[in-house]
Order: C-alpha cells, then structure tokens, then sequence
C-alpha cells in the first residue's frame, strides 16, 4: 500500500478518534452533570419549599437542571484544552448537542413526543441553556489554550536558559582542558632547556686537566 493511501486513512482514523473523544465529552459532562444536579436539588429542595418563592424555585430549578451544559462541559472542555489540540467550536457545538440529545431521547422514552415539548416555558429553557453552554464552551477552551501557550513558551525559555548555562559550562571546560594543556606542555618544555646546562659540569668531571710528568727539580 502506498504512501498516498495510508496518509488519507490515517487522516480519517485521526479525525475518527476526536470526534468520538468530542462526543464522550459531552455525555460525559450530561451523565456527571446531572448526578450533580439531582444531590444538590435534594439538599435545597426543602429551603425551596421553606422560601415559598415560586420565582426563586423556577429560577433554581432552571440553573441546577441545566448544570452539565452550563458549568461542567466548559470544565471539561477547558481541562482537555490545556493538553489536547481541539477544535474550539466544533467541540462546544457537538458536546452540547450530544448531552442535549441524550437528554431527549430520555424523554422520549419516559414522556412520549406531545410531553416533551409541551411546555413553552421549558423548550425556552433548553434552546437558552444549549447557546449559552456553547458560549461558555468556546470561552473555556480558549481559556485553556490560552494556558497551555503560557506553559509552552515558559518551558521554551526556560530550554533556552539551559543552553545558555550548557554552553557557558561546556566552555568554560574547554578553557580549562586548554589551560591544562599549556601548563604540561610548558612544563615538559622547562628540563629540556635545563638539559645542556646540567651537562657541561658533567662534562668537565669528566675531563680533568692534563698533569705534567716532568718530575719537580
């Protein structure tokens, strides 16, 4: 197989392998979201009910039930930024239409079509929380690259400031290593000047001066 075939594949499984990772975000974020949602309703239902404030319940009810669009997608999102190349629109956009029609098919089972979308004031809800969730999508996942470039050019010049001391180091060795060098070689050079001197004595011992044989009158 060539080199032409392989490389479009490679490109489709790449593409593949996102969009799954996309998808997983956002059922993710509508399983976790709302496991949250129910444990906090629990605890402040009751002050709801004490409060008597039907605005106020509305208005809790609609916050706390649009969690997993509005607050942990976005984390999501802007955790998975920090270490992956993502495709900022494209992620928000598919992970919250992914929650979103997880979330009807549920109330499809559950309420039938007519149920599902009686309510005016709940489909208002839903096409509010699903743009709003897309916006703060995209704000967290620039966030996020926004960070990691951070990171990355901190680290580059912090590689940089390596080099710099591994290359000061390395020649500050090199002069030394030279320094050395010099100090043997010169060294080396001193007894072998001294060598001619030391000799003439050496020499002269060994030549004495010539004795005359005539005996003294």
């Amino acid at each position: 197989m060539s080199e032409r075939k392989v490389k479009p594949l490679a490109r489709l499984e790449a593409k593949a392998r996102q969009f799954m990772l996309i998808v997983g975000f956002g059922f993710i974020a509508y399983t976790g979201g709302t496991i949250l949602s129910v444990m906090l309703m629990n605890r402040l239902n009751h002050r709801l009910v004490a409060a008597d404030s039907r605005v106020l319940y509305l208005a809790v009810v609609i916050f706390v039930g649009q969690m997993w669009i509005l607050f942990v997608l976005p984390a999501l999102i802007h955790l998975a930024s920090r270490f992956l190349e993502l495709p900022i629109w494209r992620t928000a956009i598919v992970g919250a239409l992914t929650g979103t029609l997880f979330n009807f098919a549920i109330r499809f089972v559950g309420n039938g079509v007519e149920q599902t979308f009686a309510d005016p004031l709940q489909n208002l809800v839903w096409g509010g929380s699903l743009l709003a969730g897309i916006f703060f999508s995209v704000w967290a996942g620039r966030q996020g690259r926004a960070w990691a470039d951070v990171r990355q050019k901190a680290a580059e010049q912090e590689a940089v400031g390596r080099k710099v001391q591994y290359d000061q180091f390395l020649a500050e060795s090199v002069a030394l290593a030279e320094r050395r060098e010099a100090g043997r070689a010169q060294a080396a050079a001193v007894p072998a000047v001294a060598a001619p001197v030391e000799a003439a004595p050496a020499a002269a011992a060994a030549d004495p001066a010539p004795v005359d044989p005539k005996p003294p009158a």
